[in-house]
């Protein structure tokens, strides 16, 4: 590379463009895959629990606790997410500002390729290397791409082609 090169601020400004898909992927794609997370889980329950069919209207204080209760656990696992997905969600964002750099916008076939991309080295080593649960390392993976979708939907303004 030659001097010009560094020099140049069209280069600048383009590395300043993936910064914002970076930093949006990396600081709010695990939160966001805790919510779906969560959600999936609860969705799954219902259907589990004998009293899911039931019309009882709760009293104040069952409603205090449920609430509560809520809350605390989507704080919890907002806090735990960016442990078990910060790595997914920061390179999922290099490679979306990246394919946002290179074809001046990324659509949402790119929000759906990222993280697959991402997920199945990580799938590979979790289970082969770290005797992880099949089920887990995919729910992983299928947690970050619905993160990425519903992350390229909320701030498509972002991934407008310019």
């Amino acid at each position: 590379m030659t001097k010009e090169h560094y020099d140049d601020p069209k280069t600048d400004h383009e590395s300043l463009e993936r910064l914002p898909i970076i930093l949006l992927y990396a600081i709010l794609g695990p939160p966001v895959g805790a919510i779906i997370f969560l959600l999936g889980a609860l969705l799954i329950s219902i259907g589990d629990s004998p009293d899911s069919y039931t019309l009882d209207i709760p009293s104040a204080v069952e409603m205090l606790r449920f609430v509560s209760g809520v809350v605390l656990i989507l704080l919890f696992a907002m806090m735990a997410s960016y442990v078990f997905g910060f790595m997914q969600a920061f390179f999922t964002g290099l490679l979306l500002a990246e394919a946002h750099a290179r074809t001046r916008g990324a659509g949402y076939l790119a929000a759906f390729l990222a993280p697959l991309a991402i997920s199945a080295p990580a799938w590979a080593v979790m289970v082969f290397f770290f005797d992880a649960q099949h089920d887990f390392a995919a729910s992983l993976a299928a947690v970050g791409i619905a993160s990425s979708l519903s992350l390229r939907f909320l701030f498509r303004g972002l991934f407008a082609k310019r």
